[in-house]
């Protein structure tokens, strides 16, 4: 039997693979990051979150967009429960073409890099 990760998480998952190789040492005052599941509707995916140094949390949350085939990244503070994205990270929020992987991938550990929004 084989089992796979349906299409909308499967895009999320070589995401985080990719972030994960990217980003080693990353160099930012984040002091500590974590990632959990993120479950929104028909997103599924992954939220990264961080502790900055002066105590506020920064997440970033990516996922096959609901609407297409696209991969799309929420960037902000205040996430709500089950890594919900806020308003403002709705709003500001980054979409990379379908298969861009390395794209968003790159976006996501550059966000990680400066502690917020890219």
């Amino acid at each position: 039997m084989q089992l796979r990760a349906s299409g909308n998480l499967a895009a999320a998952q070589k995401v985080l693979t990719l972030v994960k190789r990217k980003a080693k040492v990353i160099p930012s005052d984040v002091g500590h990051w974590w990632i959990e599941a993120y479950s929104n509707g028909r997103e599924q995916g992954f939220c990264i979150t961080g502790w900055r140094s002066d105590c506020a949390t920064l997440s970033l949350s990516f996922s096959e967009a609901r609407s297409s085939d696209s991969i799309v990244v929420y960037v902000g503070e205040g996430f709500e429960q089950g890594n919900v994205p806020s308003e403002d990270a709705y709003q500001n929020a980054k979409y990379f073409g379908f298969g861009e992987y390395e794209k968003a991938a790159a976006y996501v550990v550059k966000c990680m890099k400066k502690g917020r929004r890219a």
